[in-house]
């Protein structure tokens, strides 16, 4: 089944936004350890999800589905598991 559906898309467009992130929120500052990680944290997540978003693009796999839910979910944990949870907004 190679039929596009606008998921793929929406996926794609947030997994460059995740990407991209730390140049559009003010919360990362590259002199902070912790901001390190996140930034990179950020990096990766984003561009696995932009990677597989475009790979569904091209060819739809029900794997890429599964790996999109965890990608998700470990964006969703990993300000607590990283220790990024309390970092604030620069003012």
């Amino acid at each position: 089944m190679s039929k596009q559906r606008w998921q793929d898309w929406v996926t794609t467009i947030v997994g460059a936004y995740v990407f991209f992130s730390p140049w559009i929120i003010p919360y990362f500052s590259p002199s902070s350890t912790t901001s390190g990680m996140a930034t990179w944290v950020h990096f990766l997540a984003g561009a696995a999800i932009l990677a597989i978003g475009v790979a569904a693009l091209a060819s739809y796999k029900l794997w890429e589905e599964w790996v999109e839910v965890a990608l998700g979910i470990w964006l969703i944990v990993a300000p607590s598991i990283v220790g990024f949870s309390t970092i604030r907004a620069f003012t």
